[in-house]
């Protein structure tokens, strides 16, 4: 390219464009699997019930991993060099 021409500077490593594509996975997700799990159930209460289940498990994964990474950060510097406990 000529040093005079203007051109988008390239920002996105391989690690955002997967990133944004696992991204996009579990939005089409979140838009389709209702209507699955609605059908397969039957009755509204019972739907209710898997989703209130799957947000609670979801919601402990996630706080199993911030307790894990912060007990990581939590180490003296001596302990951090041979990296976090799981």
């Amino acid at each position: 390219m000529d040093e005079n021409t203007a051109a988008p500077a390239r920002t996105l490593s391989v690690v955002d464009v997967v990133s944004l594509m696992i991204g996009v996975v579990i939005g089409i997700g979140v838009f389709k699997t209702p209507s699955l799990v609605a059908a397969n159930t039957g009755n509204e209460t019972f739907f209710l019930l898997a989703w209130l289940l799957g947000g609670g498990i979801s919601l402990i994964g996630a706080l199993v991993g911030v307790l894990l990474t912060g007990a990581f950060f939590l180490l003296p510097a001596r302990a951090k060099k041979n990296g976090p406990l799981y």
